[in-house]
């Protein structure tokens, strides 16, 4: 009886495996299966697909900014008084990012009792979901800490991490700054409440700067925020009114709160519902002395960052295997066309506050 035999290197398999790679990393990224990624201008990361079909290495985008001037009241000549447009441009560049890894020779593979070459998959599968998590985290926050577990290790050549700006930059308690927090200055309720008050107002008191949007959540307004473990154990010993109990119950009763953008909280104020994440970044040069634990958590609105890719969405990530040493060793490199950035115009961030607060190691 023939049998159909599809072996390493087969056009077949490696396009079978590009495939269910793609939908294995979206499912093991956070930021894609909880949809804070999205083509919907909705969504905290938007997803450019400008080059999905079209050439290049970078794709552009603006912001038109609201008019500003005042009417013209009744028989006053309005010609020649024509307002201009207003535009700001971002871009995000694309470059092929790869990770390799090895199957082993005959020998090795024939010792195991465990498929390598689909182990091999399982792990460069979870090395690329969790470089991509970590990669939007680092440049919302404006550069990389001291996450000693993060796989994304340095910027994109064409996208630099951009520190934030003065007015996208919030501290814990009393501080004013990264030097002049101290152990009093956690995250607390109080400064979610100025957070908000901040985001809200943000073009209000400064037409150069953009509003910070929020996204609509089965028709309600909200915003979203991630903080790190360390702050948000800070968080759960404030008792009394106001306290971490009203924010748990605040977020079970909410509108939206099975919806997958919400899925996973772990509390609510004011709007801005708090998710927690080991990958938030984190720092040990805090304080006057620079020598204080701290982390940077994140308040987000639409279109807080970009993501492009070069390829199309079936085939997002691509897979590629080879048999080397006369055909003994199995070789396999998966990777993607892709760039990531914080979104940015006229020199301010347009989605995100950073918000630094001292943030204790709980031992």
């Amino acid at each position: 009886m023939a049998t159909t035999i599809v072996g390493v290197g087969d056009v077949k398999a490696v396009k079978a495996w590009a495939t269910t790679l793609a939908v294995d990393v979206k499912k093991k990224m956070k930021w894609a299966n909880r949809k804070w990624i999205g083509t919907d201008p909705n969504a905290i990361i938007h997803e450019k697909t400008q080059l999905e079909s079209d050439p290049g290495d970078r794709v552009s985008f603006d912001l038109l900014m609201s008019f500003r001037g005042d009417v013209i009241e009744g028989d006053d000549v309005a010609e020649g008084r024509e307002e201009d447009m207003q535009f700001y441009t971002d871009e995000v560049r694309i470059d092929q990012v790869r990770k390799p890894g090895s199957a082993g020779g005959r020998m090795s593979r024939k010792r195991q009792v465990h498929d390598l070459r689909k182990l091999n998959k399982e792990l460069i599968g979870k090395f690329l979901a969790e470089w991509s998590d970590q990669a939007i985290f680092a440049y919302l926050s404006g550069g990389l800490g001291i996450n000693q577990d993060f796989k994304f290790r340095r910027a994109f050549a064409g996208n630099p991490f951009q520190a934030p700006d003065a007015a996208h930059q919030m501290f814990g308690g009393s501080a004013t700054s990264i030097a002049t927090i101290t152990t009093a200055d956690g995250l607390t309720k109080q400064v979610f409440e100025r957070v908000g008050a901040r985001a809200r107002m943000m073009n209000a008191i400064d037409l150069n700067t953009p509003q910070i949007n929020p996204v609509t959540v089965e028709g309600e307004e909200r915003y979203l925020s991630i903080i790190n473990p360390w702050q948000e154990t800070g968080m759960r010993q404030q008792t009394g009114e106001g306290g971490w109990l009203e924010m748990t119950r605040a977020l079970a009763t909410a509108v939206g709160n099975k919806s997958d953008f919400v899925r996973g909280g772990t509390g609510m104020i004011n709007g801005i519902v708090i998710h927690t994440d080991a990958s938030i970044i984190r720092y040990n040069n805090f304080g006057a002395g620079a020598n204080l634990p701290g982390a940077r958590a994140l308040f987000l609105g639409a279109q807080a960052g970009a993501i492009a890719y070069g390829t199309t969405t079936k085939q997002r990530y691509f897979w590629n295997e080879e048999l080397r040493d006369f055909g003994n060793k199995v070789a396999m490199a998966a990777g993607a066309i892709v760039g990531i950035k914080k979104t940015r115009f006229n020199d301010r961030d347009f989605g995100v506050i950073s918000i630094d607060t001292y943030a204790v190691p709980v031992n």
